[in-house]
């Protein structure tokens, strides 16, 4: 199997949709109407799945040594608006003691309108912040695909140090099980079958049995 081959080919296409969406968050007014927004949603959260199985694929056969080094103190590092996080290696778990407990009816409890009852005080969101946080996603996005060997690395040492864990949420991989986040049944986006190729391809790797690439790769960040 052309691992590499086939990493080239989903990045390509992942980077000219990406190309699309950084068009149409640049073409948009602020803030950004609904209707540009939601399709650009749409098309974001498939794509950053596909990109995680990417890196899921790059990792295959990278060892890690790890070295013990103190913690920083994140109390005193600056905090930067606009600076553009790390890319998420691991998906979202799904929730599903609290899915079930809000799709049961509630019984036993008297429903009970009070008209004219205040309404409770939410606080004011800036105009900007859903389009930041978008922006910030999608530079994550950007900066992930640019550079896919670096976060096959960082996922490595994750992985690496979940390892040491005891059994739990923290110590489960980076993909969850059953179909990828964002998944759809009726697949109407290019990207949509980019996320299956990728997905499958994925699987497959995880299930073959690691061939490291050389030595260990030293990290502690």
């Amino acid at each position: 199997m052309d691992w590499q081959g086939a990493i080239n080919v989903n990045r390509e296409a992942l980077q000219r949709i990406l190309a699309v969406l950084f068009t149409m968050a640049g073409v948009a007014t602020t803030p950004l109407p609904r209707g540009v927004r939601l399709p650009l949603l749409r098309v974001l959260r498939p794509a950053e799945s596909a990109v995680r199985r990417l890196i899921v694929i790059a990792a295959r056969g990278i060892s890690v040594k790890l070295q013990n080094r103190p913690a920083p103190d994140f109390s005193k590092l600056s905090r930067k608006t606009d600076h553009v996080p790390n890319f998420a290696l691991f998906d979202r778990r799904k929730h599903f003691a609290e899915k079930r407990a809000a799709l049961l009816p509630h019984k036993g409890v008297p429903r009970l309108t009070i008209w004219n009852a205040p309404k409770p005080i939410v606080a004011p969101t800036a105009h900007g912040d859903h389009e930041a946080r978008v922006m910030l996603r999608l530079k994550a996005l950007q900066n992930a695909l640019n550079d896919l060997p670096k976060q096959a690395q960082r996922l490595t040492r994750h992985q690496a140090r979940r390892a040491t864990l005891p059994a739990g949420p923290r110590s489960v991989g980076p993909l969850r099980p059953g179909y990828p986040p964002a998944h759809k049944k009726r697949a109407d986006h290019a990207v949509d079958f980019i996320l299956r190729e990728c997905h499958a391809l994925a699987m497959q790797a995880r299930a073959l049995p690691p061939t490291f690439k050389g030595g260990g790769i030293k990290g502690g960040g």
